[in-house]
């Protein structure tokens, strides 16, 4: 199939051409630069795209057809099992290296992230320090779907030592047992739900239809 017949295809839906331009080189696995040479594709890899030019025509979210998002100036798997994170939720981050800065003891310092989802918080907390490495990092969150999710983010950034997963309603399993590796200073993240159930008058209609509701209420 030629490139221009997918552009075709794409306008049909009625989407962008950067819409287009941006499903095509994610299904196909292309930079911008590839993408510009490219001419024609393999007809087997049309399904996928005609799939992805529908979901955007129903408003899904460009991160869950893409299955990534852009998080502090890293990449992060997402789906609708998880919040897509947001930009504000990045000054977070740069408060909590400000803290854990402030602890003068790096190696001495545990990280828990609560309602943690895709663990884009606590992860960019730890790039940002490399080389310098916490005593321990958890990531705590009430939902083992958005663990699943977190577990795939973990894993592709190399933090499966040292980043661990727990199941948990806020601080509960902490407080039930004394089996954690905690160390002398302890920094908690948390980005929690804030929205009263049903409140939807100020929400996108993307968020309530694609976004988990443990995420958001």
């Amino acid at each position: 199939m030629k490139k221009s017949e997918a552009l075709t295809i794409g306008l049909q839906y009625g989407l962008s051409k950067k819409q287009i331009e941006n499903v095509v080189m994610n299904v196909l696995s292309l930079d911008s630069k590839e993408y510009f040479l490219l001419e024609d594709f393999e007809d087997n890899h049309l399904y996928e795209i005609s799939k992805s030019f529908y979901k955007l025509e129903q408003k899904e979210p460009e991160e869950y057809v893409y299955k990534k998002a852009e998080f502090y100036g890293h990449d992060f798997y997402v789906d609708e099992r998880v919040l897509i994170p947001r930009n504000e939720t990045e000054i977070l981050v740069t408060e909590a290296l400000r803290e854990i800065n402030m602890t003068g003891n790096i190696d001495a310092t545990t990280l828990i992230d609560i309602g943690t989802g895709s663990s884009c918080i606590p992860i960019s907390i730890l790039l940002a320090l490399k080389p310098l490495k916490l005593h321990n990092v958890y990531a705590v969150d009430v939902s083992p779907e958005a663990l699943e999710v977190s577990h795939i983010n973990r894993d592709a950034y190399g933090y499966t030592e040292v980043l661990t997963q727990i199941q948990s309603s806020l601080l509960d399993e902490f407080l039930k047992s004394s089996g954690f590796d905690i160390a002398k200073n302890v920094v908690i993240t948390a980005n929690l739900p804030y929205i009263k159930k049903d409140d939807f008058e100020f929400m996108d209609e993307s968020v309530i239809k694609f976004e988990p509701d443990v995420a958001l209420f």
